[in-house]
């Protein structure tokens, strides 16, 4: 056992170790999530929205995604449905027109796609799941070298 010596200095050791550390002298590198403190920040936000409306519109140069930059070959059977150009597709483009064409011809019921004639000679079933419209997609378009 040890002695009440030890036990005090053990208790001391600790209280140093739990000591607040001081705040920083600047208050930007902590937040405050007062009610107060939010209303006032408001206001800066409005001034900024204000500033950035005032500046000229900056040009960005935002990439392109990969998959914007692959065109595909559609398959006979689908180009009925698709409409493809000469050039080809990107599979983004191929997507949306798909459910372009799915939704203006009313034929989602749910999460199935009641095929048409046109549909059924692409996928060959009369029915197609929501989430398969992709696989079958795939099957029919096929890469275009560069």
């Amino acid at each position: 056992m040890r002695s009440s010596s030890s036990l005090s200095s053990l208790a001391s050791k600790l209280c140093r170790a739990a000591r607040p550390q001081p705040l920083p002298a600047s208050s930007d590198t902590y937040r405050c999530f007062s009610s107060k403190a939010k209303a006032k920040g408001k206001g800066k936000e409005k001034e900024k929205e204000k500033e950035e409306e005032a500046a000229p519109a900056k040009k960005t140069n935002k990439k392109s995604h990969w998959s914007q930059l692959v065109f595909y070959k559609v398959s006979s059977k689908l180009s009925g449905v698709l409409q493809p150009p000469e050039e080809g597709l990107t599979r983004p483009d191929a997507i949306e027109r798909m459910w372009e064409y799915i939704k203006t011809n009313n034929l989602q019921s749910n999460d199935e796609i009641v095929c048409d004639e046109t549909l059924k000679k692409a996928f060959g079933q009369a029915k197609v799941q929501r989430t398969e419209i992709l696989k079958f997609l795939d099957i029919n378009l096929t890469r275009l070298k560069p």
